[in-house]
């Protein structure tokens, strides 16, 4: 988290705006918004890949009834270059890096002090902080940042898989995996 050592970063060019407004932030889940690798000339397609993202995760029955108790806010800081570091370094405002390098699975957080940053725009408090990519393939994180892509196939499916872990500790249970752990874990296969 940024600490009062770092200095902030500034974003020439941000824009805030209230996607979901259903009372005062001190009264409800805020989500923040941020995306990384979107161009100045990309702030509508950000904005744009933001509805339908919200669209498509308010609109499946584990979020739609919560809807009311949901401020969302979605932050434009624009970036450089266009799209996330994948197998070519990019300037981007955050940048989001995959591991491993070239693969299509963990997109991570690189300057976590940005980020920070980009998230005190909307004030001083966010409960869930979301992250997306400016990506067209699969892939993500959990953690303190839900991360995802823009991706019209897998991008909302992952960020409700990502948001599982933050909400109720959800764990992992992948075949072959390492990580058994969290609210659904089970000693049996």
């Amino acid at each position: 988290l940024l600490n009062n050592k770092e200095a902030p970063v500034f974003f020439p060019g941000s824009e805030v705006r209230k996607i979901v407004g259903t009372g005062e932030d001190s009264n409800r889940i805020t989500i923040t918004i941020l995306g990384d690798g979107y161009t100045l000339a990309e702030k509508q397609k950000y904005f744009d890949d933001v509805n339908r993202i919200v669209d498509d995760m308010f609109k499946e029955v584990t979020f739609k009834s919560y809807l009311p108790v949901f401020n969302i806010y979605a932050v434009f800081t624009p970036s450089q270059d266009s799209g996330i570091t994948d197998l070519k370094s990019k300037r981007t405002a955050f940048d989001l890096y995959r591991s491993p390098r070239g693969s299509k699975r963990g997109v991570m957080p690189g300057n976590r002090s940005a980020i920070e940053s980009a998230l005190k725009l909307i004030g001083e408090h966010t409960d869930y902080p979301i992250i997306i990519a400016n990506d067209d393939f699969y892939g993500g994180l959990g953690g303190r940042y839900a991360i995802t892509t823009r991706s019209l196939t897998s991008g909302s499916m992952v960020l409700r898989h990502e948001l599982g872990h933050n909400f109720s500790n959800v764990g992992e249970e992948y075949d072959g995996g390492q990580v058994y752990s969290g609210a659904n874990f089970s000693s049996s296969k």
